[in-house]
Protein backbone atom coordinates (compact mmCIF):
# COMPACT_ATOMS: atom_id res chain seq x y z
CA UNK A 1 0.00 0.00 0.00
CA UNK A 2 1.45 3.38 -1.01
CA UNK A 3 1.76 6.07 1.62
CA UNK A 4 0.51 9.55 0.77
CA UNK A 5 3.20 12.02 1.94
CA UNK A 6 0.54 14.73 2.37
CA UNK A 7 -1.93 12.59 4.32
CA UNK A 8 -3.21 14.47 7.34
CA UNK A 9 -1.91 17.81 6.06
CA UNK A 10 -4.09 20.47 4.53
CA UNK A 11 -3.03 23.71 2.94
CA UNK A 12 -4.64 26.73 4.60
CA UNK A 13 -3.88 29.48 2.12
CA UNK A 14 -0.55 30.97 1.05
CA UNK A 15 1.77 32.53 3.62
CA UNK A 16 1.68 36.34 3.45
CA UNK A 17 -0.78 36.19 0.52
CA UNK A 18 -4.00 34.45 1.55
CA UNK A 19 -4.00 33.19 5.11
CA UNK A 20 -6.99 31.55 6.75
CA UNK A 21 -8.35 32.63 10.11
CA UNK A 22 -7.32 29.31 11.66
CA UNK A 23 -4.23 27.48 12.83
CA UNK A 24 -1.42 27.42 11.78
CA UNK A 25 -1.76 31.15 11.07
CA UNK A 26 -3.10 31.61 14.62
CA UNK A 27 -2.17 29.64 17.73
CA UNK A 28 -5.78 28.63 18.42
CA UNK A 29 -9.30 29.32 17.16
CA UNK A 30 -10.07 31.93 19.83
CA UNK A 31 -7.14 34.00 18.56
CA UNK A 32 -8.30 33.42 14.97
CA UNK A 33 -11.82 34.68 15.81
CA UNK A 34 -10.32 37.82 17.38
CA UNK A 35 -8.22 38.32 14.23
CA UNK A 36 -11.28 38.04 12.01
CA UNK A 37 -13.24 40.55 14.10
CA UNK A 38 -10.31 42.95 14.02
CA UNK A 39 -10.08 42.57 10.23
CA UNK A 40 -13.76 43.42 9.90
CA UNK A 41 -14.36 45.95 12.68
CA UNK A 42 -10.90 47.22 13.65
CA UNK A 43 -9.20 50.38 12.47
CA UNK A 44 -9.19 50.30 8.67
CA UNK A 45 -11.46 47.25 8.67
CA UNK A 46 -13.94 46.50 5.91
CA UNK A 47 -16.91 47.37 8.13
CA UNK A 48 -15.61 50.87 8.75
CA UNK A 49 -15.27 52.21 5.23
CA UNK A 50 -18.43 52.52 3.13
CA UNK A 51 -16.31 52.35 -0.04
CA UNK A 52 -15.10 48.84 0.87
CA UNK A 53 -18.15 47.62 2.74
CA UNK A 54 -20.48 49.18 0.17
CA UNK A 55 -19.53 46.78 -2.61
CA UNK A 56 -22.04 44.32 -1.10
CA UNK A 57 -24.87 46.87 -1.29
CA UNK A 58 -26.78 48.45 -4.14
CA UNK A 59 -25.86 52.01 -3.15
CA UNK A 60 -23.35 53.76 -0.91
CA UNK A 61 -26.24 55.24 1.09
CA UNK A 62 -27.51 51.78 2.02
CA UNK A 63 -23.98 50.74 3.01
CA UNK A 64 -23.58 53.83 5.22
CA UNK A 65 -26.97 53.21 6.85
CA UNK A 66 -25.95 49.63 7.63
CA UNK A 67 -22.66 50.82 9.15
CA UNK A 68 -24.48 53.42 11.25
CA UNK A 69 -27.06 50.96 12.55
CA UNK A 70 -24.82 47.98 13.31
CA UNK A 71 -23.51 47.84 16.87
CA UNK A 72 -19.71 47.80 17.09
CA UNK A 73 -18.33 46.83 20.49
Amino acid sequence: MATDPLAGRQTMGLDDVLEGFCPPHYRHMSEAADGLLDEKDGEGGTHGDPADFGEAYRTADIAQRSLDEVLHD
